[in-house]
Parts: structure tokens; C-alpha cells; sequence
């Protein structure tokens, strides 16, 4: 592989920084999607760096709710700069993600050069950053805006390990290296609890590139370099638990084993996204697994027991093959293993554990490169080789393209999901918002009713289909709908609301002070209910009463677009009294 160019360090690193920035110039202006309006679009806190510290301490989301996506103070903080930077253009945020998807290329790049006897070969560390930073897969994390948690986790994880790597081989500089990638490590749970698995894949690679296998070596430094990874996470686990008091959003559908079940029928979707990406989705139906002899359980359950055998049985021939088969799997724990997620299956869930196999996938090339002379000639297998590599960077190279427009705005993300998984209801739904945004009602109600009829038991889905009835007058349904909601979630102050205004539009309006009113007992906060009381009691000649809602409403809601009419009435009924 030592030909020209491709053996000067300079061009591989300036193929490792033009290749990615050039197939993702297309997504620069995508739109944002899904928790990027929790997270920062509609987030009020992001806004005012006097914020910063209450980022520490507190999950702040937008409107002044509680975050369910976990404590992430430095992501939160990488949004604050985004938006003193450039507001809420998208550019900004999409740059910042390519940005730091590149860095981790650059990463894996110097990190595999300082791994084993790679060092003394600069291709091997080449492919495995460039099948990393150009794997389709990927094109989730670095579109997705919110989904930077991973990109920054793996960023943090990697310049840990670098930094460890440097660390051990250094001499004076030994311990500002060590310091830096206790730093990492820190920055890196305040991102993502991913970097959770960093203190074992320390000690993994201590034990496999640094000790050499040697119990004896890797024993003698273990407490002094490696525990004060793992008191640290220990601390983080208290003050993370006393802070949040859990780790991870609540799901009540899901048991640990049921989970653990499922994710080894994902993980074996993860391995087939990784040699075929095609087809790609945000959302998928992925039905829970209750045994484990179900069929497909035993079978993924098989083969990951063969990968983790196989990955043990290597380490002595290739000690890099095994490493990247472990840290694929490992790095999948926190989010494949028995804490219930809320989402069963993501693609961006792919991009810490996707370094493995970029490892893996360099390993191979290399060894097929370097196969001795058998009985078929070597020159023209290695020329068979060499094609079929640059076939596979231009079939990545399109799929990215192509998967950019899937991200150009919400109606190319989930028109092409349903596409992809038209079972997915959780796509149907969002589809259905978007027609609904619309106006485009009878679109709306196709895929709200398609989004019940998959899974009945979504209560946002109920409400969202009651909103669509509503709109087109069939009143009766939309009752339905919205008690079928509450029925799955009792204090869903929104579905309350919405029932109030059908009971209202039906003429039922003590039925409907007596929803609004229990929306205000569990949202005194709530933005339009006290509106819609206004409304009602002005229906029923209560002026006086209307007057009082209706300040209300604008003492929470000041900036509401309805606002000037608002004031309109109550200075109107002001001068009848």
C-alpha cells in the first residue's frame, strides 16, 4: 500500500478533513427536528449565560420543564454558544456537529497510529478513520442537531484515550497528559452518559497495547492510573442520582429483561447497518421480545455470544481486531443492555460504538492486503481489492448525499421514513403534525388514525387525532380521543385542555370548566386555559369572571399572538361596564 501520495501523512490528513466537509455541504441548511425544541429551539435558558451555572444544576428544558433527555450540562452549553453565535440558524448547528464529526476522524486517525505496530503504518489508521467519518450511518448524528451528545461524547472519549495513550509513552509531560484526560473524561459524562464505559476501555487497552498481556505490568499502575476513573464515575453515579434521582427517562412498557431481550435483535440490526447501510430511519417498530426462546432472540443471542468468543480467541493474533470487536459491544451497554429506554433503536446510538468498527474494518483491509502469495496471483487481488474500496467510498459517498435531503425539513424526514417503516407510528405521527401544520386536514387525520391503529396505546397520539376531529367538526370523536388519552395518562394537562374546548364548541360549557379547571390544578402554568375559561364565561354573559381569566392569561403568556386581541376584549368590556 505504499503508493505515492496515499503514504504521506499530509494528504491523508487532508483527505480525512475535505472528504466529509464536502458530502455533508448539502445538509448545512436542514432544518431542525424532533428534541432540537426542547433542547434549544423553544429552550428560554439558553439564551442568557447567566444560565450557565443552572445548567449544573438543574435538567432545564424549553417552556420551564423538566429535561427528560438527561443531565447534560456541557451539551446544554454547546447550544448557548450556537445561539450567540448565529440565533437560531441552522447553520451554525449543523457546522459546529461536521465540525466535531471531523475532529473524531482526526482522532481515530492518530489514536490507531499510536496503537500496536500501526505506527509504523499510515494507511491502516487512514481506513479506519475514513470508514468512520464516511459511514452512512453516521449521517443521523451530524444531521440531527440534538444527536451531537454522541458526536461530542465519542470526541471526549477519544481524546481521553489519546491523551491516556500519550500519557504512558511520555516522560516529563506525563502528568499534564494524564490530567488532560481526566479532564476529558469529566467533560465527557457532563455530555453523555455514554462515556460511562470509558474507565473499562482504559484498563482494556492498558492490558492489550500498553502491558502487552502482561497481569504482572498491567497490575502494577492499575490502582494509580486507572482507579481514579472509576472513583470519579462513582462520585458523578451519587451526585447524578441525588440530583436527577434517575439515570435515564422512565418507561413504565419496558422491564429490564424485556429490554435486554429486544437489544439483541437490535444489535444485530445495529451489525447489518454497518456493512448495509441502506434504508435508514429515525423511527422503527420494534416489537419487545418477552422470552428468550424466541427464535430471533436465540439467534442474535448466538451470534453475539460467537463475536465475543471470536473477540477473546483473537487477541493473541491480532490484538487491534479483538479491541475493536470489544469496544463495539461495550460501548453499546449503556444504551442495549437492562435500563429501559423510551426509544428502542436509534442510528446516532451507532456512532460511539461505530469507532470499533471502523477498527475492525481497517484490521481486515489490511490483513486481505497482506495475504502471502498462494495459488492466485497477488498483484491482480490486491488491484480487485483496491476498486472495490473506492466502490464502497463512492456508494458511501451517494447514501450520505441522499440521506442529507431525507434531513431537509420535517416533511423529507418523515415522508421518507414512512417510506422506510411505514409501521412506524411513531413517524406516522409526525407526519400527521406536519400536515396538520398545514392545514391539510385530511392528510393529518390518515396518519394520526394510522398512528393509533399501531399502537393504541401512544396517549400524544390519541390527543393529536382529537385535534384533527375537532378541526373537522367530528366533535364526538374528538371526546373519544382525548379520553382515551387520559385514560393512558391521567395529568396529560393538554388533552384536558383540548376536551374543554370540544365540550365548549358542543355547548357543554360547565363540562368544560370542570376540564379547564383541573388543568389548572395540574399545570397553573398552562398557557391558553385560562383563555379558554375566559371564552367560556364570556359565552355564558359572566363578563366579570372573563376579565379575570383573560388578565391571567396574559400575566403568564405576555408575549401570546393573540395577545393585542385579548387586550382588544378586556378594554372592550372595560368601557360596556
Amino acid at each position: 500500500m505504499k503508493q505515492g501520495l496515499l503514504n504521506k501523512k499530509w494528504f491523508l490528513i487532508t483527505l480525512l478533513l475535505l472528504l466529509p466537509l464536502i458530502v455533508y455541504l448539502n445538509s448545512l441548511n436542514n432544518a431542525f427536528h424532533y428534541d432540537d425544541m426542547s433542547a434549544f429551539v423553544k429552550n428560554e435558558a439558553i439564551r442568557d449565560i447567566r444560565n450557565i451555572p443552572g445548567f449544573f444544576k438543574a435538567v432545564i428544558a424549553g417552556e420551564g420543564e423538566i429535561n427528560d433527555l438527561g443531565y447534560r450540562p456541557l451539551l446544554d452549553i454547546s447550544f448557548m454558544l450556537n445561539y450567540y453565535i448565529g440565533g437560531l440558524n441552522p447553520a451554525g448547528y449543523h457546522i459546529f456537529n461536521l465540525l466535531f464529526h471531523i475532529l473524531n476522524g482526526l482522532l481515530i486517525y492518530f489514536v490507531v497510529g499510536m496503537t500496536g505496530d500501526f505506527g509504523k503504518n499510515k494507511i491502516v489508521p487512514f481506513i479506519a478513520a475514513l470508514a468512520f467519518v464516511m459511514h452512512p450511518v453516521h449521517s443521523e448524528a451530524v444531521n440531527y442537531i440534538h444527536a451531537r451528545s454522541s458526536i461530542l461524547a465519542t470526541f471526549f472519549m477519544l481524546l481521553a484515550l489519546f491523551l491516556f495513550i500519550k500519557h504512558k509513552a511520555s516522560g516529563p509531560g506525563k502528568l499534564i497528559y494524564y490530567s488532560g484526560a481526566i479532564g476529558a473524561f469529566v467533560a465527557g459524562v457532563l455530555t453523555k452518559e455514554l462515556v460511562f464505559t470509558l474507565p473499562v476501555m482504559l484498563c482494556l487497552y492498558d492490558y492489550y497495547f500498553i502491558s502487552g498481556g502482561r497481569k504482572a505490568a498491567f497490575l502494577k499502575n492499575a490502582l494509580k492510573q486507572h482507579l481514579p476513573f472509576f472513583i470519579l464515575l462513582g462520585i458523578y453515579l451519587v451526585f447524578r442520582v441525588l440530583l436527577v434521582k434517575n439515570l435515564n427517562p422512565p418507561d413504565d412498557t419496558k422491564t429490564p429483561l424485556t429490554y435486554l431481550l429486544t437489544q439483541t435483535r437490535v444489535m444485530m440490526n445495529y451489525i447489518k447497518l454497518l456493512f448495509y447501510p441502506v434504508n435508514l430511519a429515525v423511527e422503527r417498530r420494534i416489537l419487545l421480545s418477552h422470552s428468550f426462546f424466541e427464535l430471533r432472540v436465540m439467534f442474535s443471542t448466538a451470534v453475539i455470544a460467537l463475536a465475543l468468543f471470536a473477540a477473546l480467541k483473537l487477541y493473541r493474533k491480532s490484538k487491534a481486531l479483538s479491541f475493536g470487536i470489544f469496544w463495539f459491544f461495550i460501548t453499546l451497554i449503556p444504551t442495549s443492555s437492562v435500563v429501559p429506554l423510551i426509544i428502542i433503536m436509534n442510528e446516532h446510538r451507532l456512532y460511539l460504538p461505530g469507532v470499533g468498527f471502523s477498527l475492525v474494518i481497517a484490521v481486515l483491509v489490511h490483513g486481505l492486503w497482506n495475504m502471502p502469495p498462494g495459488k492466485f496471483p497477488v498483484k491482480r487481488f490486491r488491484e480487485a481489492l483496491a476498486v472495490l474500496l473506492v466502490l464502497v467510498l463512492i456508494f458511501s459517498f451517494m447514501r450520505i448525499l441522499k440521506r442529507n435531503g431525507d434531513w431537509k425539513d420535517e416533511y423529507s424526514l418523515w415522508s421518507k421514513n414512512v417510506k422506510v417503516c411505514p409501521d412506524s407510528f411513531r413517524a406516522r405521527n409526525n407526519l400527521g403534525a406536519y400536515y396538520d401544520r398545514q392545514d391539510d386536514y385530511d392528510n393529518a387525520m390518515k396518519h394520526y388514525e394510522e398512528s393509533v391503529r399501531l399502537n393504541p396505546m401512544a396517549a400524544s397520539s390519541q390527543d393529536n387525532l382529537g385535534i384533527i376531529y375537532y378541526k373537522k367538526g367530528f366533535y364526538d370523536r374528538a371526546i373519544v380521543c382525548y379520553k382515551n388519552a387520559l385514560a393512558l395518562k391521567a395529568d396529560y394537562h393538554d388533552a384536558l385542555n383540548n376536551l374543554g374546548i370540544v365540550y365548549a364548541a358542543k355547548g357543554m360549557l360547565e363540562e368544560a370548566i370542570s376540564e379547564f379547571e383541573k388543568v389548572i390544578d395540574i399545570n397553573p402554568e398552562h398557557k391558553s386555559v385560562y383563555k379558554n375559561l375566559g371564552l367560556v364565561y364570556k359565552m355564558m354573559k359572566d363578563e366579570k369572571r372573563a376579565l379575570i381569566y383573560w388578565k391571567k392569561y396574559l400575566q403568564v403568556y405576555p408575549d401570546a399572538p393573540d395577545a393585542g386581541l385579548i387586550k382588544g376584549e378586556i378594554n372592550k368590556m372595560g368601557a360596556d361596564r
